[in-house]
């Protein structure tokens, strides 16, 4: 188990690997207390640049199915142990 401790100058951590809800959040609490650091797996980084890059409605629409898509298990486990 390696330690994780909170720098106020990182803005952003990445992982390289798709995580829970549940992971992400403890992770949270773990390096930004405070909510002032993004947490991201690797798989909202990819829909992050694709939606910063699409630029016709059909590329958009796809980014927006692909974002849901990804987020529906993370809304799942969020409302029912919340």
């Amino acid at each position: 188990r390696q330690q994780v401790k909170y720098d106020p100058e990182v803005g952003v951590v990445v992982f390289d690997q798709d995580m829970s809800y549940r992971m992400l959040m403890t992770l949270k609490g773990r390096i930004a207390p405070n909510g002032e650091c993004v947490i991201l797996d690797r798989t909202s980084l990819i829909l992050r640049i694709f939606a910063q890059r699409a630029r016709t409605k059909e590329a958009k629409l796809q980014v927006k199915l692909a974002s849901l898509r990804y987020m529906l298990p993370r809304l799942r486990y969020y409302l029912t142990t919340g």
